[in-house]
């Protein structure tokens, strides 16, 4: 069963990639099942040589780095609220007040959405794909509704 998507009640939203998180937990288990497996069944080379227990262990941690490896490309997740969104990407996290951006975007032919800053940068947010589909939509629209929200609230006076 899929978890709810954010209503727009919610004041705060967060996002982390659905489907990408499935195929790393997916792609994990398989390169550990595959180095465990390894581990056990090579007890003896062609040429002779034999695996040690220390060998084994070894070929079994082998794997268990690889597979946190693939897991890597699970950790983006979006967190937003009325003061601005917090964002984190494969490597490195940011803190961005609202006021600092211009529009939350979608770039064409991009994989991920994008914060759009003043003087023309862009912040990838890994974690809203468009392969998420309606829960890719959803946080955009919660994204944008914060945005305009926060940027209404910083213009006092306008109506």
């Amino acid at each position: 069963m899929n978890p709810p998507l954010h209503h727009v009640a919610d004041p705060v939203v967060a996002m982390r990639p659905y489907r990408l998180r499935r195929m790393c937990i997916a792609g994990a288990v398989i390169v550990l099942a595959g180095f465990t497996a390894s581990a056990l069944l090579l007890r003896t080379m062609a040429d002779g040589q034999q695996f040690r227990f220390s060998d084994q262990v070894a070929v079994f941690g082998v794997g268990a780095c690889a597979a946190a490896g693939v897991m890597v490309f699970a950790r983006p997740q979006v967190r937003a609220d009325a003061g601005g969104v917090w964002v984190r990407n494969i490597f490195g996290s940011h803190d961005v007040p609202w006021v600092a951006v211009t529009s939350v975007t979608l770039p064409e032919k991009s994989a991920w959405a994008a914060l759009e800053f003043a003087d023309g940068d862009l912040l990838s947010m890994m974690a809203i794909q468009v392969m998420d589909g309606d829960r890719a939509v959803t946080a955009m629209r919660r994204l944008r509704e914060l945005h305009a929200a926060a940027t209404d609230a910083a213009k006092p006076g306008e109506s």
